[in-house]
C-alpha cells in the first residue's frame, strides 16, 4: 500500500468529460454504445445452439421487407438447388414454389408454417424439395413474428437450407439474410460464422435487378444485424459497399427518410477503422438530405435514426443539424422517453459547442427522468451520465435538475439496480459524478462500490480513467482508500501495459501529487 498524502484543499472542478485532464484518450462520451439502435426497438432475446449453428450474445434491429418478393417463383433465372431428386423440368420447381406459397399464404402463426414443415416434409419424407420453399417458410416464420427459437424443427429446417444453399437467385437470397438478420439478432439466434459467409457467398458479385434495387436498403440493413461486429471483415463490407453503390447511381435520387436512416445506420454498423467504408458514398447520401423538404413527411423515429449514424459517421454541416432538429422540435411531442434519451446522446456525440440543440430538448429529457425510470436498462443510465456531463454548466438550474434526477432513477424503477451494474459501466459513470461535482456521498458510495467489487476486471483503459475520476473522491474522506486501491490495482498491471498507458498514468499522479512514492511518478 503506497502512502496517500493528505491535503486540505478541496477537488478544483473537472475540466472536461472527455478526460479530467488534456490529452485523453479514453473510450468516454466517443464509446456510447447504445447510439446506433433504430427508433423503437428493445433488446433481443435468448440465444440458442443447434447443429451446424453455435450460440452468440444478439444487440437489436430488423428491417420487414415486402411481401411482393415471396408470390412466386417466376424470376429466378439464376438456377436453384435441390436435395433429393433433381427435376428435369423448370416447370417442376415452379409448381412446387407456388404450391406451397398459396399454402403458406393461409397460416396465421409461426406455428403453423412449423406444422406444415413436419406433416408436408418431415413425416411425409418428401424426396424432391426445392431450397426456395425452405426459404419461403422462413419468410413466413419471421412475418408472424413467433417465438421459435428453441423449436427443433426450425433447426432441422435451418440445417438442410444451410446444407443446400446454391444456386439461389438474388431475390431468394436477400430474403434468406434478411429473415436469418431478425432472427440472429432480435430473436437471439446463434449461427457460425462459416454458413453465415456460405450465405453471402450466394450475393457477392451478384447485379441487382433493377426492380430489386428500392428494396437494397433494406438487404443492406439486414446484412449489418445478420453479421456481429467481430465477424465483420472484408467480404461483408464489399457485399455492403457493392450495394450501396448500385443503390447511389440507380436509386438514390429516390431515395426516402426511411431509406437514407436503414442506409445510414448499416454503413455505421459495418465501419470499421482499418478499414472504412468510402467517404465519397457517405457524402453522396449525405448531399441527398440536403434535399429541400427532404424531412418533411419523415417520421420522428425516422429522423432520430437519421441523426444518430450521420453524427457516428462525422461531422454533419450546421445546416444539415439544424434542418434536422428543426423537424424534430416541430414533433418533440411524439417523441418517447428511450428516443428522447438517443437524441440526447446524439447531440451529446456532436460537442458541447452546439449545446443549442440540447437546451431545447432539456425539459422533455428531464420529464424522461422523472416519469419514465422504467425505460432504462445499465446502458442507456451510464450513457444519460456521459451525456449530461458533456453539457455541464456552472450554476446551470437545468443540469442540476437533470443531474438530481438522473440519481433518483436509481429509486424510482426496478428494471436493474447498483448491483447489476458492470465495473466498467460504473467507470463511467463516476466520470459523469466528476465532472458534474455531485455531492451526493450515497450515491458516489454506491458507485464506488461496483468499481471496487469487479476492480480486477476492469479493463485497464477504463481504470486509467477512473485514475482520474477517484482523485475527485477525495475531498469525501470515506474514499481516500478507493483512492488507493484504483492506484494499487494499476500498479499490478504495470508490466503488461503499453508505453503509452505508463505516460497517462505518470502524468494523471504526478499532477495529483497524492502518492510521491508512486512507481508511476518515479
Amino acid at each position: 500500500m503506497y502512502s496517500i498524502r493528505r491535503i486540505s484543499r478541496c477537488y478544483t472542478a473537472v475540466k472536461s468529460v472527455a478526460g479530467l485532464s488534456q490529452g485523453h484518450k479514453r473510450p468516454l462520451v466517443s464509446s456510447f454504445k447504445a447510439t446506433t439502435a433504430l427508433a423503437g426497438y428493445q433488446k433481443p432475446m435468448r440465444s440458442i445452439s443447434i447443429g451446424g449453428i453455435g450460440k452468440s450474445k444478439p444487440f437489436t434491429l430488423f428491417s420487414q421487407v415486402s411481401h411482393r418478393q415471396f408470390s412466386s417463383a417466376e424470376e429466378n433465372k439464376d438456377g436453384f438447388g435441390i436435395f433429393g431428386k433433381n427435376p428435369e423440368e423448370e416447370e417442376d420447381r415452379k409448381e412446387a414454389i407456388n404450391k406451397i406459397s398459396l399454402k403458406l399464404a393461409q397460416t396465421k402463426s409461426s406455428q403453423e408454417v412449423l406444422n406444415i414443415f413436419q406433416t408436408d416434409y418431415i413425416k411425409a419424407q418428401k424426396n424432391q424439395i426445392y431450397v426456395e420453399e425452405l426459404i419461403l417458410m422462413l419468410h413466413f416464420i419471421v412475418r408472424h413474428m413467433g417465438e421459435v427459437t428453441g423449436d427443433t424443427r426450425l433447426n432441422i429446417l435451418l440445417n438442410v437450407m444451410f446444407a443446400h444453399f446454391e444456386n439461389v437467385s438474388y431475390e431468394y437470397c436477400a430474403t434468406t439474410i434478411s429473415c436469418l438478420g431478425f432472427l440472429v439478432n432480435l430473436k437471439g439466434l446463434g449461427i457460425e460464422l462459416e454458413m453465415k459467409k456460405k450465405v453471402l457467398n450466394e450475393i457477392l458479385g451478384r447485379e441487382t435487378p433493377k426492380e430489386l434495387i428500392p428494396t437494397i436498403p433494406t438487404l443492406v440493413f439486414s446484412l449489418s444485424t445478420f453479421f456481429h461486429p467481430h465477424e465483420i471483415d472484408g467480404d461483408v463490407q464489399k457485399a455492403v459497399k457493392d450495394c450501396v453503390e448500385t443503390y447511389i447511381i440507380e436509386g438514390v435520387k429516390m431515395m426516402e427518410p426511411a431509406h437514407a436512416a436503414t442506409l445510414l445506420t448499416a454503413i455505421v454498423k459495418t465501419n470499421s477503422r482499418g478499414n472504412p467504408h468510402d467517404q465519397e458514398v457517405v457524402d453522396t447520401i449525405m448531399a441527398q438530405l440536403e434535399r429541400p423538404k427532404f424531412f418533411d413527411d419523415a417520421h420522428e423515429n425516422e429522423l432520430i435514426n437519421i441523426l444518430v449514424p450521420i453524427v457516428e459517421l462525422g461531422k454533419p454541416s450546421e445546416k444539415l443539424l439544424d434542418s434536422i432538429h428543426e423537424c424534430i422540435m416541430a414533433k418533440l411531442d411524439r417523441i418517447d422517453g428511450y428516443n428522447t434519451c438517443m437524441l440526447a446522446q446524439a447531440y451529446a456525440r456532436i460537442g458541447s459547442q452546439n449545446n443549442k440543440y440540447f437546451k431545447d430538448i432539456a425539459p422533455q429529457l428531464l420529464s424522461v427522468y422523472r416519469t419514465q425510470g422504467n425505460i432504462f436498462d445499465s446502458i442507456l443510465y451510464e450513457n444519460q451520465w456521459l451525456t449530461i456531463a458533456t453539457f455541464k454548466e456552472k450554476g446551470n438550474d437545468t443540469i442540476s435538475d437533470l443531474t438530481n434526477a438522473l440519481m433518483d432513477v436509481m429509486d424510482n424503477q426496478h428494471n436493474f439496480s447498483f448491483s447489476d451494474l458492470h465495473g466498467y459501466e460504473a467507470t463511467n459513470i463516476l466520470v459523469g459524478i466528476a465532472s458534474l461535482e455531485v455531492k451526493n456521498v450515497n450515491f458516489i458510495r454506491n458507485i464506488v462500490s461496483v468499481i471496487t467489487h469487479h476492480l480486477k476486471s476492469i479493463p485497464t483503459s477504463y481504470l486509467i480513467n477512473t485514475a482520474r475520476t477517484s482523485f475527485y473522491c477525495l475531498q469525501f474522506t470515506e474514499f481516500s482508500i478507493f483512492y488507493s486501491q484504483v492506484h494499487d490495482e494499476l500498479v499490478s498491471r504495470r508490466k503488461n501495459m503499453s508505453d503509452e498507458d505508463k505516460r497517462d498514468l505518470k502524468s494523471i499522479y504526478k499532477a495529483h501529487n497524492e502518492i510521491p512514492d508512486s512507481p508511476f511518478v518515479k
